[in-house]
């Protein structure tokens, strides 16, 4: 050891930094994994993760780290390392102890935090509906690495399952890859920009929190020290004018942490910025999440990583310099099956019958491609005694009315009915606090910034919630105030759609001309037809306009209008009677079958 240097003390608990260092020292990790106490079989489980070499020392040495806890001490190692016959790796402990910085106890202290907050259930994201009595049981996610190159192949399956998005996305080549491979296929782990994109449904939110709660756990992306899962339609995270205004932490101790990382630019940190879809435009153009997302080399925290979620919206509106760009797409015929039979274990002949419908029934089995439809469909087929509607409007009413007549009957609220059939049988006081809810749904969405969080003071201290509305946790760990939120996006744009369509014609319109052909609004509208059936001639008036300027334009033109009312799943929910005149109108002489699906 060179002179003027002291002896480390090797009874101190390892910190992570180290434990990455002396990482890249080992060779047979899995002998090193057998001396500190690990089991044949979590040794071959990692060996068989399909993580590459790298990560899988990391990994083990971080569970080992968490098992041991207090006994997870730098002398517990090199002893190990004894034992293994690499005494020279206890010197070279001693050396990365003196030369590499470890986190101080404010990282430290906050990565801790987030890794226990990660673990509790209450703290979940809401992946699914999860307040139902059949959440997922375990969880689904099949990712593909979207390639600039434009595919010719209207049979690849990665591509058909994902056709939500707009024209200059759906023919792009799509890859499958795997979660853990993610960040090597961008190119490493610093200072790379993800974006994943997918339909309504299809469990961005829950892979997110799948990606935090694995973190957690040591299982997933143990090269980070730190991950911040950061909901972008936070209204804290909205107006963030720093990174001191995302940490999950009171501003004091953020203000810590943020210098220490600045340190190290960053590097080992990953933020999860969930629904940037959901930013008001004016932030995603001018703010500091849009900084954040655009930095140069010599931003603050450059080397820290990202990975933002999306729904589709077309790529000019992203303002975002992704490095790579992934889709998160849909069931396969055969996963839908299992995930079935996994939420209706034990009942083969509810699980066979609804098959059968689902057979019978192409529209609603073709909208099976998303997670949140499988689950909610499942939900309602056994609350209505294998019964099954034919339309997703149909699907979604039969849910909201059961989670209403279940907050009753919870509640044990007087002149609770023995069944719900329509809003219009809601007793009285439950009937006034839908409307408000449905109005409230439809203020947060009819505006250019649309909303999906409300504040106490926004909510009526007089109005039930019905169990539709949920009080959720700020970004602060010791957040100020309550917040309500709609159980789903899904379900607030269910209650916007039921509030519009009691408007006046010329309401109706006005919001109408708003939101089409905006994809931000595509289920609104959905719901909208389904209530209303496309009976107003104002607006079918609105869609001839709109078809037939597009067949005036040029060809791109067309296919986006195509596209844009496709997204808008019309036909799905009006039947055929309202649409004749608009399908004669729309006369497209471009063979796009393999694109997107006839109107």
């Amino acid at each position: 050891m060179a002179a003027g240097e002291s002896t480390p003390s090797l009874k101190k608990s390892c910190c992570q930094e180290h434990l990455t260092e002396i990482s890249k020292h080992i060779t047979d990790w899995k002998r090193l994994a057998f001396e500190l106490g690990f089991i044949f079989t979590e040794v071959d489980d990692q060996d068989q993760s399909g993580e590459t070499l790298p990560v899988k020392k990391i990994t083990m040495l971080m569970k080992w780290k968490r098992k041991a806890r207090g006994t997870a001490t730098y002398s517990m190692l090199a002893k190990a390392f004894h034992s293994i016959e690499r005494n020279d790796l206890v010197h070279e402990v001693e050396k990365i102890i003196l030369s590499t910085p470890c986190s101080v106890a404010k990282v430290t202290t906050l990565a801790n935090a987030l890794r226990k907050r990660y673990s509790d259930p209450k703290e979940a994201v809401r992946a699914g509906p999860l307040f139902m009595s059949m959440p997922v049981p375990r969880q689904y996610f099949r990712l593909v690495i979207v390639k600039e190159e434009i595919s010719h192949k209207p049979e690849d399956s990665s591509r058909v399952l994902s056709m939500m998005g707009g024209i200059n996305t759906v023919v792009k080549k799509k890859t499958p890859i795997k979660l853990e491979d993610i960040f090597t296929a961008a190119g490493g782990s610093e200072g790379e920009v993800i974006l994943i994109e997918g339909a309504p449904g299809s469990g961005k939110s829950t892979l997110l929190w799948h990606v935090c709660q694995k973190w957690g756990s040591g299982e997933l992306f143990q090269e980070f020290n730190l991950i911040i899962h950061i909901p972008l339609r936070n209204p804290e995270v909205q107006s963030a004018k720093s990174f001191v205004d995302l940490m999950p932490c009171k501003k004091e101790e953020a203000e810590s942490v943020l210098k220490e990382l600045e340190e190290v630019d960053g590097k080992g940190v990953l933020f999860l910025l969930d629904g940037w879809d959901e930013l008001p435009p004016s932030v995603q153009q001018e703010s500091f999440i849009h900084d954040l997302l655009n930095r140069s080399p010599k931003s603050a925290l450059c080397l820290s990583s990202i990975i933002v979620s999306s729904r589709h919206m077309p790529s000019d509106d992203y303002c975002i310099s992704q490095s790579s760009n992934l889709e998160i797409v849909g069931f396969t015929d055969t996963e839908v099956k299992e995930c079935l039979n996994d939420l209706l274990k034990d009942k083969k002949d509810a699980l066979d019958l609804l098959l059968e419908r689902l057979k019978a029934n192409p529209h609603l089995a073709s909208s099976c491609y998303l997670p949140l439809n499988v689950v909610i469909i499942a939900h309602v087929f056994v609350v209505m005694g294998k019964d099954l509607p034919s339309t997703m409007l149909e699907i979604l009413k039969n849910l909201v009315l059961n989670i209403i007549l279940r907050h009753m009957k919870k509640r044990h609220l007087k002149n609770c009915p023995s069944s719900l059939t329509s809003f219009e049988t809601l007793p009285a006081d439950q009937k006034e606090s839908f409307k408000f809810l449905c109005q409230l749904a439809f203020q947060g969405l009819n505006t250019d910034s649309p909303r999906v969080i409300f504040d106490q003071a926004e909510v009526s201290t007089s109005c039930d919630t019905l169990s539709l509305l949920q009080e959720i946790s700020c970004l602060k760990i010791a957040g100020t105030g309550i917040q309500y939120s709609f159980l789903h996006l899904i379900i607030q744009e269910f209650l916007a759609a039921f509030h519009m369509s009691k408007l006046t014609d010329n309401e109706q319109m006005a919001s109408f001309n708003k939101m089409f052909p905006d994809q931000r609004y595509a289920k609104v509208l959905q719901f909208h037809a389904g209530f209303t059936e496309l009976k107003s001639e104002t607006i079918q008036d609105a869609l001839h306009t709109a078809i037939e300027k597009s067949l005036q334009s040029n060809t791109n033109d067309i296919l986006d209008l195509h596209s844009d009312m496709t997204d808008f799943h019309i036909e799905e929910e009006v039947g055929d009677g309202n649409l004749k005149s608009l399908k004669s109108t729309f006369k497209v002489t471009v063979d796009c079958q393999f694109i997107v699906c006839s109107i």
